[in-house]
């Protein structure tokens, strides 16, 4: 079963794993606006996601593939 897109930001996922298996599912270029991908890596770093897998999913994306360094930056920037 694929999870819905839409709904990511109101499923209430409390365990890292659960949120890594999410990320295996969807696809990057749908969180090209800024403001879903931030508000899904929020989500992501407070359920305890690792940060390499972040920005493995992340640079999925064909135009985020040469930013690891850039969005890793970007992750360190929040605080728990």
């Amino acid at each position: 079963m694929t999870a819905n897109i839409a709904d990511v930001l109101n499923i209430p996922y409390d365990h890292a794993q659960e949120m890594t298996d999410y990320l295996a599912e969807i696809d990057p270029r749908n969180y090209r606006d800024y403001s879903r991908w931030f508000r899904l890596m929020v989500k992501c770093k407070y359920a305890g996601v690792d940060r390499q897998v972040w920005i493995d999913w992340c640079t999925r994306d064909p135009d985020y593939a040469a930013d690891a360094k850039k969005i890793g930056k970007s992750w360190d920037s929040l605080k728990r």
